[in-house]
């Protein structure tokens, strides 16, 4: 509301009825303040009626209150909606850049991270879990990295299962947020339609399916045709899996154990497993 004070501040000349004492006047001189609180509350009730432009009129909406519109120049009186109110303050997303695992033994140096929040930031910090130091991050902080060498023979993620956790520390002015992402260590397991041959790094490497993973489950589908079976390759600690077609439960070969070597020169005993019958067409196993 904007109010002109030339419109409501009337001058006059001091007369005897400001004097309450020699040389003590009520009211400043020259100024009519009884004059300008009238003309000041006819203009405050001029601008809730709504004839001033500035203030919009009062609507009788129990529970209303003035919320700015658009453009934000513009006032609106009106209940509050819940668009109207902004959500408490949180990390929405925290993700590191090329996935939470990596292969044993392959280098795994400075990740980089992205993060999202409910609201812009004004500080945060990442740090790990074994031992590295805390980092502020530079604003707006939605992508950053962090320095240290975590990967190959000598790192912490040198063994399949083993983890680092980064955590990131946020704040928007006194409200606060944590949240973390893990890297696991992790191997390969290979499974797909081959005709027969060798069981080796060579026969498993050439299987259409590599995933890291750390654990022994998964599912696909093939089409065997001639002397086609269809094969699954995996790290021998996890054990014999359940296999099943279409859901129902499928003996399977067991062609014996290898050592699997990667290309990071991690080793392994594997153990290799073939569906019975070559040839059959639509196959469809699923594995835990």
């Amino acid at each position: 509301m904007a109010i002109d004070f030339d419109d409501i501040m009337p001058r006059r000349e001091q007369r005897m009825l400001d004097q309450v004492a020699p040389n003590l006047s009520q009211n400043p001189p020259g100024i009519d303040l009884p004059e300008i609180l009238k003309r000041l509350v006819d203009r405050i009730n001029t601008e809730l009626a709504g004839g001033g432009g500035g203030m919009p009129p009062v609507t009788g909406v129990p529970g209303a209150v003035i919320v700015e519109a658009n453009p934000a120049t513009a006032y609106e009186q009106r209940r509050l909606r819940q668009a109207d109110i902004d959500p408490d303050f949180a990390i929405s997303s925290f993700n590191v850049s090329g996935g939470s695992l990596i292969e044993t033994f392959a280098p795994y140096d400075n990740p980089t991270f992205t993060a999202s929040y409910t609201q812009p930031i004004t500080a945060g910090t990442i740090r790990d879990n074994v031992g590295g130091p805390t980092v502020p991050l530079t604003l707006p902080g939605t992508a950053f990295g962090y320095t240290g060498s975590y990967g190959g023979p000598a790192g912490v993620l040198n063994a399949p299962g083993n983890a680092v956790a980064f955590t990131l520390d946020a704040q928007e002015g006194a409200a606060v947020d944590s949240d973390n992402v893990t890297v696991r260590s992790a191997t390969r397991v290979f499974y797909g339609k081959s005709a027969p041959g060798t069981i080796d790094d060579a026969f498993a490497d050439a299987l259409a399916n590599n995933p890291l993973r750390t654990s022994n489950s998964g599912s696909d589908s093939v089409n065997l045709a001639g002397a086609e079976n269809w094969y699954l390759i995996f790290p021998d600690r996890y054990g014999l899996p359940t296999v099943t077609n279409f859901g129902l439960a499928i003996p399977m070969v067991d062609l014996g154990t290898f050592t699997k070597t990667n290309a990071f020169g991690f080793a392994e005993t594997y153990r290799a497993l073939r569906n019975v019958n070559a040839g059959i067409g639509t196959f469809s196993p699923s594995w835990s």
